[in-house]
């Protein structure tokens, strides 16, 4: 950009330069192809918060300015991180929450009610009664609770995660792997699980469509997928 009163905007996932160091909603619900009775969301220092149609949002010229747009909808809420957040949708995904809480790798969610981790890639309903909050935790919380019978630290191509049942299958391993695969699409890739430091029966093997292993701590998962010829 060589104009200094420029300024990037990401609306959607898309980029947008904009000539001037504010912005209102009507024009950022214009760039989306949304109706003027749209809502937008700004993502922002590691939350999201709903836009007040009348007051001009300044931009930062340094930093890249975020937002989500959305046909009009209650809007719902929750806690993050001790956070309050503004969603207007009936609910947000696990991995929505990771890139607008600026989550590391080495960071989990855990549900405020049943202190138990929320999937990746899980929807999180914001329909409900009562309030979601969401804890983020980090590894060394991980390493804690897995000496809880209710929760196992397992390693997911490299990364640390938690699983809260006994036993663990083929299709739970794609899903922590590779988030939002559909397994009964056909034939774009080759799914493959492997596994070591599995229980004392089955030490290390694979797993195939269907098949579950018991989890012990500690147990660590290789799911690889290639295209098919």
């Amino acid at each position: 950009m060589n104009d200094k009163n420029a300024c990037l905007v990401e609306i959607d996932g898309g980029e947008y330069e904009v000539r001037q160091t504010e912005i209102e909603v009507r024009e950022i619900l214009e760039l989306a192809d949304m109706p003027a009775v749209g809502l937008v969301v700004r993502i922002h220092e590691g939350r999201a918060t709903l836009c007040d149609p009348a007051e001009p949002i300044v931009l930062d010229g340094a930093e890249r300015a975020r937002f989500r747009t959305f046909q009009r909808d209650e809007v719902r809420h929750l806690r993050v991180g001790g956070t309050s957040w503004d969603w207007p949708a009936p609910g947000i995904r696990e991995t929505e929450i990771r890139s607008i809480a600026r989550m590391s790798p080495e960071q989990y969610l855990l549900s405020g009610v049943t202190r138990r981790p929320v999937a990746p890639g899980s929807l999180i309903d914001l329909t409900g009664a009562w309030l979601p909050h969401l804890h983020v935790v980090t590894s060394n919380d991980v390493r804690a609770r897995s000496s809880d019978e209710s929760a196992r630290s397992i390693v997911v191509n490299g990364r640390s995660m938690l699983v809260d049942r006994p036993d663990v299958t083929f299709e739970d391993l794609v899903g922590l792997a590779f988030p939002g695969t559909d397994l009964t699409a056909g034939g774009a890739r080759s799914l493959t699980v492997t596994y070591r430091h599995g229980p004392l029966d089955r030490p290390e093997g694979s797993l195939i469509s269907r098949e579950s292993l018991r989890v012990l701590p500690g147990a660590t998962f290789n799911v690889t997928a290639t295209n098919k010829s």
